[in-house]
């Protein structure tokens, strides 16, 4: 096989001798560009297209790393955000509730004494007239004045 392979070469080598100048000139610069080519067929067109496609993954992946960046710095700002803020938020909704509560009562209530001041209060009144005298003074618990009286019936 050696011995055909050589025996081609040669009858290749004594054509392109029988060829003149310009020919063998032309027939180098087809053999270049052919060789040229078939280089940029089949090595450098799939190197350049992996390139590409690598170059693709690069950016992808740096896409992905900057949004990975901005989780990262909106998980850092929450981080340090106040935890109780919720609950320091509805706490102060509920003082301003409370207090507008409190003052409805106040209003509600107008002139009413509670039973420790009803004590000084009669025994003040008590004191001015002569001839009467308390003997005796208790506070009771608190009672139902109407049996059909609920919380639920109660509106302000």
């Amino acid at each position: 096989m050696n011995e055909q392979l050589k025996e081609k070469i040669d009858l290749l080598v004594k054509n392109l001798e029988a060829r003149n100048r310009s020919e063998r000139l032309l027939i180098l610069g087809v053999v270049l560009a052919t060789a040229v080519l078939g280089y940029l067929t089949f090595s450098f067109d799939p190197l350049r297209a992996e390139i590409g496609s690598l170059r693709s993954q690069v950016s992808v992946v740096g896409s992905q790393i900057a949004a990975q960046q901005r989780a990262s710095a909106a998980m850092l700002e929450t981080s340090q955000q106040d935890p109780n803020r919720f609950a320091n938020d509805r706490l102060a909704v509920l003082a301003r509730e409370q207090a507008v509560l409190d003052e409805e009562i106040n209003n509600l209530a107008g002139n009413l004494v509670t039973p420790d001041e009803m004590t000084a209060i009669l025994t003040t009144v008590l004191g001015r007239f002569t001839g009467l005298e308390l003997q005796n003074f208790s506070n009771l618990p608190a009672k139902v004045l109407r049996e059909d009286f609920t919380a639920d019936n109660v509106t302000v």
